[in-house]
């Protein structure tokens, strides 16, 4: 999802052809803050089917020159665009998942189903990868430890043998 900063961005990534979603948000807004990850997931599911359409994160406090002709009162708000004209209705406020799939599906004509799978952010994958590093980086300690009492018993025979030589 791309955050627009600043309303010649804004014109610059609407231009062009394909599906653009609109998320207007405020920082401080909750409802907001439990529609981004869904819609990240959305993202993530419909690009392999659509990879032309953008996902662009308005903050209206930033610019809150694009409340007016978006008609932004309150955040959340989500508009599907297609080649700058708005497809289908638009979400306000936070809802369940299944509610955008739907909105999704019917605004873009994609089946529901290819939009339902959660997929992995980023943040959560490298997250599973430094658990699994971590496992084994154990998995080794403990079998470099079994190595080592192995040694140190060895060695202590050989101490032992060395004694007795020795008197």
């Amino acid at each position: 999802m791309k955050e627009v900063h600043n309303i010649k961005e804004f014109n610059r990534l609407m231009g062009g052809n394909g599906e653009q979603v609109l998320f207007f948000h405020k920082t401080c807004c909750m409802p907001c803050n439990k529609v981004e990850p869904i819609l990240k997931n959305i993202e993530a599911n419909l690009a392999p089917i659509r990879p032309a359409a953008r996902f662009l994160k308005v903050d209206v406090e930033e610019i809150p020159a694009l409340q007016r002709p978006f008609r932004v009162e309150s955040g959340p708000r989500v508009i599907i665009m297609r080649d700058c004209v708005q497809v289908g209705k638009i979400i306000i406020g936070s809802k369940p998942k299944e509610e955008f799939i739907t909105f999704f599906s019917d605004a873009l004509g994609v089946p529901a189903k290819m939009l339902e799978g959660e997929v992995e952010t980023e943040r959560e994958q490298d997250e599973k990868d430094d658990v699994e590093e971590d496992e084994e980086d154990e998995a080794e300690n403990e079998e470099y430890e079994g190595d080592f009492d192995e040694n140190e018993e060895s060695n202590a025979m050989n101490e032992t043998q060395v004694f007795k030589q020795n008197k």
